[in-house]
């Protein structure tokens, strides 16, 4: 059964075509095996699956969702004299706890930890605010330091 499709000039239709070689394996390049293109190709592959429970694709991910960072919590250390506080948006919730008390929070910013901290004295004005105010879910921890 021949093709009624005219073939394109300078070919010649052989009856063995449609059996021809399409890429010989023996020719064809081996896949780069290097780290970051492993990498790019996992996650490729990750994207085209359903996401889990926890909201990740890729079971070998690391969960980097911090449960502190969160402008919905507010996880306090107390120590001997200083509070720090862990949660979104720290800094707004110092300053607005200020205002509504009418008196100023002394704060700094930790570089180490990179948190804000704030006097202990002071820290049970943050919680109330936090809590009652923008109804935060906050926790309190007594730690040595």
């Amino acid at each position: 059964m021949r093709s009624e499709k005219a073939a394109p000039q300078g070919t010649a239709l052989s009856e063995d075509s449609a059996a021809s070689v399409l890429f010989d394996v023996q020719r064809t390049a081996e896949p780069a095996q290097d780290t970051p293109t492993q990498l790019r190709r996992r996650r490729a592959a990750s994207r085209r699956l359903e996401p889990m429970a926890d909201g990740r694709r890729d079971p070998f991910e690391v969960d980097r969702r911090d449960r502190w960072t969160s402008t919905r919590t507010l996880h306090v250390e107390c120590g001997r004299r200083t509070a720090w506080l862990y949660g979104g948006r720290a800094k707004h919730l110092i300053e607005s706890a200020a205002q509504r008390s009418g008196a100023p929070i002394p704060s700094m910013w930790d570089h180490l930890r990179r948190l804000w901290i704030v006097p202990i004295d002071r820290a049970d004005d943050i919680l109330v605010y936090a809590e009652h105010v923008e109804g935060r879910f906050t926790t309190v921890e007594a730690v040595d330091r």
